[in-house]
Parts: C-alpha cells; structure tokens; sequence
C-alpha cells in the first residue's frame, strides 16, 4: 500500500510539472497579450527603415519616422542629395527668412596667417583676424553656425571644393543653370564661393556662378557680386 501512495505522488508531481510548462502556471510571465505586443511591437520597428537612394538625379534626404512609422524627408531648402556623387547640399531659403538666405553674402577668409584681405588702400594687403574668420558674416563663421544648428542632423558640414560646385550646374535655357526645382531659391546671378584657393594669390578664391554655370576666381573680401555660400557633407 505504501509503494503504490508513492507512486501516486510522483505521477501527480509530474502532471503539475508539464501544466506549468505548457503555460498553464500562474508563474509563467510571459502571457500571450504580452507575446503579441512584443511581436507587434518588433514588427512596427522593421516598417519604416531609410529607402535605397537611386542611382540618378537628385533625391530629398531621409529624416526619421514619424509616430505611425511613416518615413519622413528634410525639405528642398533644407539639404537635396545628389544621388550621382552622394554628395548632400545644404539648401537655400528666400530673402529674408534665415542665415541661409539668398540674400545673405558672405566672405570667404579661410586663414589667420596669410595676406588674404586685399583692399585698394594703404596698406592693400592684410592678414584676416580671427574675428573676421569666424563671423557669420563670412564663410567659415557661416559654416560653423550650420554645424552648431545640426542642420540636416548632421554637424559635418563643410564649403565646397571648385569641381564638386561644377558637378550640379545644369546647362538650361532659363537661367539660373542650376536644377531650381530641387535647389529653390537660388538667385539667376548667384555667385557660390568654394574651399579652392586660387594658386598664387591667396587673396583670391575660386567660385561658380550659376548666371552661366562657369567657375571664377574673385577676392576674397569682394561682396558685390552675390557672393553666397552652399554648403556640402
């Protein structure tokens, strides 16, 4: 009789067990509302992730996902890729609105220590100050404003070489010869500096002017002329 309330015991032992690990147990955490909303949960996650560029053309840069995991673009006239070369431009607001104007001219003094200010004065050549390097009024102070600002989520923006300027003049019959519909508020005679040095002089610089979508180089303290700032990353 003893022998046989044993074995009784162990079968009762048993069937809890496998109960238990069917999930049947109250000690069982995960229940299947909580299964489900983890597994909806992940699902949501892989909905929205950053879309392949094309090959081709230009594109508007991917932001993020909004709360119902929709993907979202930076506008026209914040930053447009360059689906060719990878480049991303920063972009242009209208007159008046921003520090990235197409209003807003600027210098392009890159150094403290060479004779880069040119005036027709007494004395015609001078060294640049820091303070006139870093203004907003000038292209690196600009620079460094936009990388402050993140704008685009990024700080890594930087003044473009010559060629790398000349790689989105567009040829059309209306001026300015650059894709407007993608870099909007771009004026007809706008003159963009570039980081290329004009060899020998260092009070000159290169630029492009997108009046015919040809490079110039012009001094560096020279405001008349349009002289705007598009940056690249």
């Amino acid at each position: 009789m003893f022998l046989i309330s044993r074995h009784r015991l162990a079968l009762s032992s048993l069937a809890l067990a496998a109960l238990t690990a069917c999930g049947g147990g109250s000690s069982d955490p995960a229940t299947p509302a909580a299964t489900e909303a983890a597994t909806a949960t992940e699902t949501a996650a892989l909905t929205c992730i950053q879309p392949a560029y094309p090959s081709t053309g230009y594109s508007q840069v991917f932001k993020g996902c909004d709360a119902a995991n929709v993907a979202t673009y930076y506008a026209k006239d914040e930053c447009v890729r360059d689906n060719v070369s990878g480049l991303i431009w920063q972009g242009q607001t209208a007159a008046g609105t921003t520090i990235r104007s197409n209003d807003e001219y600027k210098t392009n003094l890159d150094s403290t220590t060479e004779l880069q200010k040119r005036y027709y004065t007494t004395p015609q050549f001078s060294v640049p100050t820091d303070e006139e390097v870093n203004s907003k009024g000038n292209s690196i102070g600009f620079k460094n404003a936009i990388n402050a600002s993140k704008l685009c989520g990024s700080g890594a923006w930087r003044l473009p070489t010559k060629d790398e300027l000349l790689g989105i003049v567009k040829i059309n019959k209306t001026l300015p010869s650059i894709d407007t519909d993608w870099f909007p508020n771009t004026p007809r005679n706008g003159f963009y500096w570039s980081a290329s040095p004009y060899e020998g002089y260092a009070y000159f610089a290169w630029g492009v002017s997108f009046n015919y979508g040809n490079a110039n180089y012009d001094s560096r303290v020279n405001r008349s002329d349009n002289k705007l700032v598009r940056l690249v990353r």
